[in-house]
């Protein structure tokens, strides 16, 4: 079988083509928009869901609005049980992790409610959880190239990875992909060096901590993908994570954990919005600008609009580990003079799986 990426890339055109419906952004600029966003799966939870307000230009989401504080989440399946969430941060709600909370699974049908302080309620269209083939294996490919920085050529190697996974025969299937790695660092805060204030020279300032940590990295394209292209068949070719290479990420090992989600026919068309609009290039090949319906409203209003999804997802997931031995020409040892953890997303607690 040819490479999915390729059938991929062949449909492209079709797939532009689609149903996908687009909402209208003609409104003034300082008009805030209700964003919620969320999804169950088959992991035992918490699940979380976020709601905020923001304009629909430019508007900044690390600020939480006071109108989502002290908001009434609900998660309710198809049997009646409901589950109320419980406020975490500020827009942040997370359900309960133990046997009384309410959980996901394939072939249930799920509902999000969220009630403001000011009386509005939104609600999700009802999603029913599809379920999700396992992934057989993930490849890794080692890959040799330069980039040319300024004038000089500068090693970016990569590991590609591609799944292999069996399809299931005579239905339609969405799936959508993303990654979480970890890696360990080794630093040399013993040799931390400060430039002094008075003389402008750099002088010696050892640090006691800290020398081993454990980075995360999840830095995801959106990839999603449906099976009118591969249906029933064996795909061996979806390329899923790129893993950079370089002292930093490879001076010991890395683990990347590669998961692979169920999706509606909605979800699947509200993603493939999303992945076209995040990775606009300026070309004239772009597509036009849309944004990506979602699947939830306001109950007393539905003319008003509301950007997020609320999805039930089944996830399998694979987990593969590369190490130094796996590159032909290894980078050097990672030379960092400082604290481990001004790393950003490190910590100094080991794994449990590490």
């Amino acid at each position: 079988m040819k490479s999915l990426c390729r059938w991929f890339l062949l449909a492209l055109p079709l797939l532009l083509a689609g149903c996908v419906e687009p909402v209208d952004l003609k409104m003034p600029d300082d008009e805030k928009v209700m964003t919620i966003s969320g999804m169950i799966t088959t992991d035992p939870g918490p699940y979380y869901v976020y709601v905020n307000m923001s304009s629909p230009y430019g508007g900044n989401l690390s600020i939480v609005d006071p109108a989502v504080h002290d908001a009434v989440v609900r998660i309710e399946d198809e049997t009646g049980k409901v589950e109320q969430l419980a406020q975490y941060q500020r827009g942040v709600y997370r359900s309960r992790a133990d046997a009384l909370g309410v959980k996901g699974r394939v072939g249930g049908t799920y509902t999000l409610t969220v009630r403001l302080k000011d009386g509005r309620i939104y609600q999700s269209k009802a999603e029913t959880m599809p379920a999700v083939p396992a992934i057989d294996d993930v490849k890794s490919t080692y890959v040799q190239r330069t980039i040319l920085k300024g004038e000089n050529e500068l090693p970016d190697n990569r590991f590609e990875l591609t799944l292999q996974m069996k399809d299931p025969a005579g239905e339609r299937n969405f799936y959508r992909w993303d990654w979480t790695g970890v890696y360990e660092v080794a630093t040399q805060p013993w040799e931390y060096t400060e430039k002094d204030l008075r003389t402008g020279r750099l002088v010696s300032r050892p640090k006691s901590c800290c020398t081993t940590c454990w980075v995360k990295d999840s830095i995801n394209p959106i990839s999603v993908v449906d099976d009118r292209l591969f249906n029933g068949n064996l795909v061996t070719g979806q390329q899923v994570a790129t893993i950079p290479v370089n002292a930093q990420t490879l001076s010991i090992r890395y683990r990347v954990e590669v998961r692979q989600y169920s999706l509606s026919e909605t979800a699947y068309d509200y993603w493939r919005v999303m992945a076209m609009q995040t990775s606009k290039t300026g070309s004239v090949l772009d597509p036009p600008p849309a944004n990506a319906k979602g699947n939830l409203y306001n109950v007393n209003d539905p003319n008003e609009m509301v950007i997020g999804y609320f999805g039930a997802s089944a996830i399998s997931r694979k987990i593969i580990n590369l190490s130094r031995t796996d590159v032909p020409n290894p980078p050097p040892l990672f030379d960092y003079d400082d604290d481990c953890r001004v790393i950003n997303n490190s910590t100094t607690l080991r794994p449990s799986f590490w």
